[in-house]
């Protein structure tokens, strides 16, 4: 958060919330917006991924290749990466999330070609 506040600081008013030490959110004001940004692991005692189930959210927070993605390949459009680029996640989940969506694939294919 201490990157977006020298940045935000040069693009309008911002003001920082801090707690020990820790920016917990801040404020921007932008011409006549006010934004606020605010830094869920700071705030939440749990993860995003457990508060969801905790919720009982129906779309579950999942997997993303951060080490994938760069800004040549912003709009990319084609088949999930390798599984080096999922950092953090074990290959079985990976596995299983990839079977799940050969899954889907396949039954929305079996659906198209009934209609």
């Amino acid at each position: 958060m201490r990157f977006l506040l020298k940045i935000f600081s040069k693009l309008g008013h911002c003001k920082p919330l801090i707690h020990n030490d820790r920016i917990i959110s801040i404020q921007l004001n932008y011409n006549d917006y006010v934004i606020h940004f605010r830094d869920s692991q700071q705030l939440l005692i749990n993860s995003l991924k457990n508060l969801a189930i905790c919720f009982g959210v129906e779309t579950q927070k999942s997997f993303f290749p951060y080490t994938f993605v760069n800004e040549n390949n912003l709009n990319y459009i084609g088949n999930v990466p390798d599984l080096k680029y999922f950092d953090k996640v074990s290959k079985k989940i990976i596995i299983n999330i990839l079977n799940n969506i050969l899954i889907i694939e396949t039954l929305k294919k079996k659906q198209k070609n009934t209609i």
